[in-house]
């Protein structure tokens, strides 16, 4: 009797599956109008940074790089450095493909190229084995580039040297870098004895009615416009992700997956409110504001560590002069809070900052001005 109705059961699910219904995410975005090969966040963020011509609010900054480029085509005289400072998902890199591209399409005679910074300490295979920052520094003696672009300046851990090491080569030219605001309030001073600001550019969140053009984007492309959004919810939407641009599809594509879970295919700001709980980041500011001075400069100290592991609790209680026991307290206290996430890699322990949430850490840190106490 009792298979009996198990076979009923699985007869029944078979027949809604020939019929095409299926508990899929996949399909369920497929009944919305959504195309699921282009809904996940690397696929939205490759497809706005290889399509330039839907960025939103960058024009006064791409004026500034415009300038100095143009400047530097007619003098040819000097080094202009020009520094991009923001968050994590701010749009700096999206800044620099911006650029590349506009000096592409005018045709403009200078020769320019694109450097990943995260990749100068790799080394290069072959019959004799090679850093990519030497192989690098062998192409600028051999052929001079008018404009570089250093992207991910953060993610190298000599990037002062490696910097000076360029300039020392570059007789003249445009340097545009790329920064997140802790590492660039780190080495500013030292980056500036070998490469002198010329003018720094600092991008800021968008606000609510470039949020809410950048999802109608963002729609346009994962719909070919078939589907769109409530304004209230586009308000949540940016509400919780504050205009960080990452963070924004981040929560886009996490809401979309709270109302499928809640067999809803009615995308409300309740899923947004679910999303956000899901990701950290709901009351992001208000939590923050109830961490112990403490607290925030532990959150500070992960931010700034080079070690792409994580920090490590030993070395925490070492930089803070504080016993185990407290340093462990206090990191429990965040870890339970959704600010960070404990990862063991072999016998060691390392804390990093949560993905979806270190965009916030670092815009709050940024608003006080300083990074270490």
């Amino acid at each position: 009797m009792k298979k009996g109705r198990l076979f009923e059961a699985f007869e029944k699910a078979f027949e809604k599956g020939l019929s095409g219904e299926v508990e899929s995410f996949n399909v369920w975005l497929k009944s919305l109008g959504i195309n699921p090969l282009k809904f996940s966040v690397e696929t939205i963020s490759k497809y706005l940074l290889e399509n330039p011509e839907f960025t939103v609010n960058l024009e006064k900054e791409i004026e500034v790089i415009g300038q100095f480029i143009g400047f530097y085509s007619k003098e040819k005289s000097e080094i202009y450095h020009i520094p991009i400072v923001g968050v994590v998902g701010s749009g700096k890199s999206h800044l620099i493909q911006l650029t590349k591209s506009f000096l592409q399409e005018r045709n403009i005679s200078l020769k320019h190229q694109l450097i990943d910074a995260s990749k100068f300490s790799e080394i290069l295979e072959g019959e004799e084995e090679e850093q990519v920052l030497y192989r690098v520094l062998d192409e600028l003696k051999r052929e001079h580039l008018d404009v570089i672009f250093i992207d991910s300046c953060e993610k190298d851990k000599d990037i002062v040297n490696s910097l000076r090491q360029i300039a020392n080569i570059l007789k003249n030219g445009v340097v545009i870098t790329s920064w997140t605001p802790e590492h660039w309030n780190l080495f500013k001073d030292e980056v500036e004895e070998c490469l002198e600001t010329s003018q720094e550019i600092h991008i800021e969140p968008l606000d609510e009615a470039a949020t809410s053009h950048f999802i109608s984007v963002i729609l346009k492309y994962v719909s070919d416009g078939k589907f769109q959004l409530k304004t209230e919810v586009i308000e949540k939407i940016h509400s919780f992700s504050y205009g960080i641009p990452k963070l924004t599809i981040g929560l886009f594509i996490r809401t979309f997956s709270e109302a499928f879970l809640a067999r809803s295919k009615n995308i409300n700001e309740t899923a947004v409110e679910l999303a956000a709980r899901t990701m950290g980041i709901e009351n992001f500011f208000d939590r923050v504001s109830k961490l112990s001075e403490l607290q925030i400069l532990i959150l500070k100290h992960i931010l700034l560590e080079r070690d792409e592991r994580g920090l490590r609790p030993s070395k925490l209680v070492e930089i803070l002069e504080k016993d185990k026991a407290t340093v462990s307290y206090h990191l429990g206290i965040l870890n339970r809070s959704k600010f960070i996430k404990l990862e063991r890699i072999g016998r060691s322990y390392f804390y990093r900052i949560k993905d979806e949430v270190k965009p916030l850490i670092q815009l709050k840190i940024m608003q006080e001005g300083e990074y270490l106490a």
